[in-house]
């Protein structure tokens, strides 16, 4: 676990931080986000909830079409 002595060396690191490859790395990972994870764990949604189970019907509001995109 860091310690508030160890401040000096989180400064030290922080110089050499990449700010363009930092920006990168996060442009990046954005994007895996939106254009696979997010696809992904709507397809897995859509898959398992239907409007006739229990989760279906308890969720308020729920419009299956909505969801079947």
């Amino acid at each position: 676990m860091a310690r508030w002595s160890d401040w000096d060396t989180w400064a030290e690191e922080d110089e050499r931080i990449s700010v363009p490859t930092l920006l990168h790395y996060l442009k990046a990972s954005h994007t895996y986000y939106l254009d696979f994870q997010l696809p992904f764990i709507r397809r897995e949604l859509q898959e398992s909830i239907t409007e006739g189970d229990a989760v279906g019907r308890g969720v308020s509001g729920w419009n299956a079409s909505a969801w079947r995109r």
